[in-house]
């Protein structure tokens, strides 16, 4: 018979306790929650598996971008080598698909120039401020009223035509320098400045061609015979010539004219109001010029066909393009580098295998984790079916021709002296075969257009992905609440099994009193 209240004997309450509901627990976490947790275990091997496939994909894709039309690596087919000789340049090339075989020839006869003048020089820096006056370039006139050089050259600077700086000449001396912005004839500089101060530019004109505090009576030169050079024309000197007579004869010159004022200065321009230059020879008439060089263009001739330009780059052929840095002469010869396509095809080779393993291991594992295997045989079939396509304008190409072979595994390789062969005697075929046309795309650019879309949104990969983590967010939350759901009902059994260990109790603790009663009834009979 047992013994104490409902068959627990005595001390039942103490039979409903914690190590009790723990075993509950845990037989009821086995059924509800761990298969969840087992889900998500196999959740992270797919995740696994799927991302090996994918880089594997990833490693495919970038030997295709030696093989394709639009990628922005050069293709193996389009490789040229070049070599150079002369020092006249650089020859440099953008895109060397624009490129042709053959040899250019380049003859630099004068390099392009720009405009430089400079200031005379002063006692100071750039923070020196300036004299009162003006100075007129290319027909803006700039005010140097209260400013400070550095300020000058900030509002130089604001041109389209003009580049200015400040420029130490000696210890305490600086000079203002101005440039024309571009090189070339038609980016040439006219400064001329008003009558305030005299930067070197001279009065009203466009370069520094003046000898001051002159006398017309005065003989030139003292006396000695000479020669002024003036643009290119000669004016001779003799040893009775006045200063009024040098004007007059300059004047004589079509297109310059010459005059003496302000205080007798002898000052000549051009009737253009460009910059001339002036020689002398004989003696020193004071003539000085604060413009250290002369725009000029650019003249060459590039495999005999003339140029005269403001730059000094000239664009040869296709993207190929010659930077002149000296006179002299420049050749560049480009040949078609082939170098680069086997390598590239090898490693072609050898990724699709890896590929198509990998892709394989899964397919053919009845314990893989992929949960979507028709996504992958789809891959894989579209692969196989642009690998194995007819190619070019009229379908007539395939890696067959070209020495590709394919072993009962699936797997590629190459006969080398069939491909070798098709390199050297046939690479327009091989290269419309891989890379083709726009209209006819070749295998390469298809293959690197598809797998390259495989992870791109809406593409087979992307939805795989999609796929998992939308199956990991509802085992999450299936798990969480599984697991809340355990933690609730026995939070609530722990309460009702407190309640029923006190009910328990009090009634043993009945029964006890009634169980001596009997005792001693008993006893006393």
């Amino acid at each position: 018979m047992a013994t104490g209240i409902l068959g627990l004997g005595g001390g039942g309450s103490a039979a409903l306790n914690q190590e009790l509901l723990d075993k509950l627990k845990d037989a009821d976490r086995t059924v509800k929650v761990e298969p969840i947790e087992e889900k998500l275990e196999e959740w992270d091997s797919e995740l696994e598996a799927i991302t090996m496939i994918e880089a594997k994909a990833l490693e495919f894709l970038g030997t295709l971008s030696k093989l394709d039309l639009y990628s922005e690596e050069e293709n193996a087919f389009e490789q040229f080598s070049a070599s150079t000789s002369g020092t006249a340049g650089v020859f440099d090339a953008v895109d060397i698909g624009d490129l042709s075989e053959g040899t250019n020839y380049v003859n630099v006869t004068q390099l392009a120039q720009r405009d430089v003048y400079q200031t005379v020089a002063w006692e100071g820096d750039e923070t020196t401020v300036m004299p009162y006056g003006a100075l007129e370039i290319n027909g803006t006139v700039y005010s140097t009223s209260g400013k400070r050089y550095e300020d000058f050259v900030d509002d130089l600077n604001a041109s389209d035509d003009v580049v200015a700086t400040v420029v130490k000449v000696s210890d305490t001396q600086s000079r203002l320098v101005i440039k024309s912005k571009e090189p070339g004839i038609d980016n040439e500089l006219t400064i001329k400045q008003s009558i305030d101060y005299d930067f070197g530019f001279m009065y009203n004109q466009s370069s520094s061609n003046t000898v001051a505090d002159v006398d017309v009576e005065t003989v030139v030169g003292a006396g000695q015979s000479a020669t002024l050079t003036i643009d290119g024309k000669e004016v001779a000197i003799n040893d009775t010539m006045t200063y009024q007579d040098l004007a007059n004869a300059i004047n004589a010159l079509d297109g310059i004219t010459s005059s003496i004022v302000d205080g007798g200065n002898l000052y000549i321009e051009m009737d253009d109001g460009s910059a001339l230059s002036i020689e002398q020879s004989g003696i020193d008439l004071g003539f000085s010029s604060n413009q250290t060089l002369y725009a000029q263009n650019l003249n060459a001739t590039v495999d005999g066909v003339s140029y005269d330009i403001s730059s000094n780059t000239i664009d040869v052929q296709g993207s190929l393009t010659f930077t002149a840095t000296e006179t002299g002469n420049a050749t560049i010869s480009i040949q078609k580098d082939t170098t680069n396509v086997i390598p590239a095809i090898e490693e072609f080779i050898q990724q699709y295998n890896s590929f198509l393993d990998t892709v394989n291991n899964e397919l053919n594992n009845a314990e893989s984790p992929i949960s979507d295997k028709s996504s992958l045989r789809t891959i894989l079939s579209q692969v196989k079916e642009m690998l194995f396509a007819n190619y070019g304008s009229d379908d007539s190409l395939n890696i067959f021709n070209f020495g590709f072979e394919l072993d009962k595994m699936g797997h590629l390789s190459i006969d080398n002296d069939t491909f070798n062969k098709a390199v050297s005697d046939n690479l327009d075929d091989l290269k419309s075969l891989f890379v083709g046309t726009a209209e006819n795309p070749g295998m390469g650019t298809q293959l690197k257009e598809y797998i390259d879309g495989l992870d791109a949104y809406n593409g087979l990969l992307w939805h795989y992905d999609q796929t998992m983590d939308d199956r990991k967010k509802t085992l999450e939350e299936d798990l969480e609440k599984a697991i809340e759901d355990l933690d609730n009902k026995y939070s609530q059994l722990a309460s009702q099994f407190a309640a029923y260990g006190s009910i328990i109790s009090q009634m043993e603790s009945s029964f006890g009193g009634l169980k001596m009663m009997i005792e001693m009834e008993t006893a006393s009979k």
